[in-house]
């Protein structure tokens, strides 16, 4: 019981004290990372995927950024047929808003971009089979300021590509610091 009160203590002298002070910031840079892996043995496949979603933006508001987002992604799919490999680049304007001011260690936030992307899709025949089209995705996570203008994010993000796959929902690990002039 004393370790349970101590503890609670702490974490609210961390709250109240340990605030982030970015509500000046006027610039957002960092990103966001995902990965996955899925076995099906059922169909005797598995499936591998990376993306990276670099960004940075502006503050036109205490709560709104708008900025840009690139998109990155590497999936490759076994089976016993052999092996299909799909790698997508895409560049999209974005806007995010916090639900509250940036002044304490955690704020939640939503974010939305729509833009192109272009992919190369090669199968075990070596084909190359090129597409373009549009990525669109929302998303909303938590932000955790560990230093006065360093966050750490964990969302879930929902993307939409027509051509790849009709949706697909993905969590989302992030670093983002927030600058002054």
């Amino acid at each position: 019981m004393k370790n349970l009160l101590v503890s609670c203590t702490l974490f609210l002298a961390v709250s109240v004290f340990c605030t982030a002070q970015t509500k000046d910031a006027q610039y957002m840079i960092g990103g966001g990372f995902n990965a996955m892996y899925q076995n099906i043995p059922v169909f005797n496949s598995s499936f591998f995927g990376v993306s990276l979603f670099p960004s940075c933006g502006y503050f036109v508001t205490n709560r709104l950024v708008l900025g840009g987002q690139l998109n990155a992604s590497f999936t490759s799919r076994t089976e016993s047929t052999g092996e299909n490999i799909f790698t997508a680049v895409g560049i999209s304007p974005m806007a995010r808003y916090f639900w509250a001011d940036l002044v304490t260690p955690f704020v939640g936030f939503s974010q939305v971009s729509v833009g192109g992307r272009f992919g190369w899709q090669s199968d075990i025949r070596g084909s190359v089979l090129f597409r373009d089209g549009l990525q669109a995705s929302i998303s909303s996570g938590v932000a955790w300021f560990v230093a006065q203008n360093i966050g750490i994010e964990a969302s879930l993000q929902y993307t939409y590509m027509g051509y790849v796959a009709p949706a697909n929902f993905q969590a989302l690990i992030g670093v983002q610091a927030y600058l002054n002039r």
